[in-house]
């Protein structure tokens, strides 16, 4: 039986097409297509990712060992930005397509998102040559506490989430957005990240 995301009982007012997807009840389409590929083309685009698999990399090299593994240079992410690339298994060939999140300076704080069981088990497998990454393997409910609280008013036109901030470039991040005619909504911080709601001034 299907469970439902953070976003899920916003989204039932908007769409009635529904599927499965890692369990959860996804949306086939929200708006119309057309709309909503010129929406993440031209302005943003919202996708939830509750039913994906989050791996959290810590440690001295964690950033290496992503590295070696994921088609992008993550290496070059500054603290809270994502890249999308592929995770490629040890024979080159592609296992997932993923994001990756560098959530510190140093590097040694990651989190990898994809939607294959075997993620986990490469990071694992490859953490345990180094004895300083430790692995974890987040799970959607684990997650639900902190999206609830933001997601309730995002499926409406206009309204835009930027997450992954260091809380210490808070209110840098929030002055480029309000320059660029975007009010903040909402704010939600924890463990040094802040993640917040924007919408169109």
């Amino acid at each position: 039986m299907s469970k439902e995301t953070a976003f899920y009982p916003r989204l039932t007012a908007l769409t009635d097409e529904w599927m499965d997807l890692f369990g959860y009840w996804a949306p086939l389409k929200v708006t119309d297509t057309l709309e909503e590929y010129r929406a993440v083309r031209e302005t943003a685009g919202l996708m939830d990712f509750t039913m994906l698999r989050k791996v959290d990399l810590d440690g001295p090299g964690a950033l290496e060992l992503v590295n070696r593994v994921v088609t992008r240079d993550v290496s070059k992410l500054e603290p809270g930005q994502v890249a999308y690339g592929a995770l490629c298994a040890d024979d080159g060939k592609m296992v997932d397509d993923c994001t990756v999140m560098r959530r510190d300076a140093a590097g040694e704080h990651v989190r990898f998102c994809g939607a294959n069981d075997r993620d986990y088990e490469i990071f694992s497998r490859l953490a345990a040559g180094t004895r300083a990454v430790v692995v974890a393997n987040l799970l959607p409910e684990e997650l639900l506490p902190m999206r609830a609280a933001i997601f309730a008013r995002v499926a409406s036109k206009g309204l835009a989430i930027v997450s992954g901030i260091p809380s210490d470039r808070e209110g840098e991040v929030v002055s480029k957005l309000r320059a660029r005619r975007w009010a903040l909504v909402g704010c939600r911080r924890e463990n040094g990240w802040t993640c917040v709601t924007l919408e169109r001034a």
